[in-house]
């Protein structure tokens, strides 16, 4: 999945099948992208190791961890996906998948002309940025990330 070779994911959840995704996806009446997909098939979320940011219009964005699917970690997928700092996005087909450090949050569009497309919003709002589309797809920002 697109990782650089000086990143690695650790504490990954357990392996889970295609039909967990598909039952996540019928649960949230959504459709992951498939770059996602693959991901969770072989990672399962995780911690980034080491600390890695995403470089966007010359601001950074720092991917500390991604959620789990059916594990008992405090950030489970099913539990995190709707965000309190972007309240209606979950209502848009915009899942949260991960936190930076700081718990700003990383989000994935499900549906639209945005499906598959990367938000970040900064839960202090300190910059006033609000929603901050930052990749076009998850292997973007996958493959984008470097360590810190």
């Amino acid at each position: 999945m697109g990782l650089s070779a000086d990143i690695a994911m650790q504490f990954c959840g357990r392996q889970i099948t295609a039909a967990e995704l598909d039952a996540f996806e019928g649960r949230h009446g959504v459709s992951l992208p498939k770059g996602y997909r693959k991901f969770m098939r072989a990672y399962n979320g995780g911690m980034v190791s080491p600390l890695a940011h995403f470089t966007f219009l010359d601001r950074d964005y720092c991917l500390h961890s991604l959620y789990s699917l059916n594990d008992n970690f405090p950030y489970e997928l099913d539990r995190m996906c709707k965000s309190l700092n972007w309240e209606m996005a979950y209502s848009l087909g915009h899942l949260c998948f991960g936190r930076d450090p700081g718990g700003s949050e990383f989000f994935i569009a499900t549906r639209g002309p945005d499906s598959g497309a990367i938000h970040f919003v900064d839960r202090e709002e300190a910059l006033g940025l609000g929603v901050v589309r930052i990749a076009d797809s998850f292997r973007q920002l996958m493959e984008g990330l470097v360590p810190a």
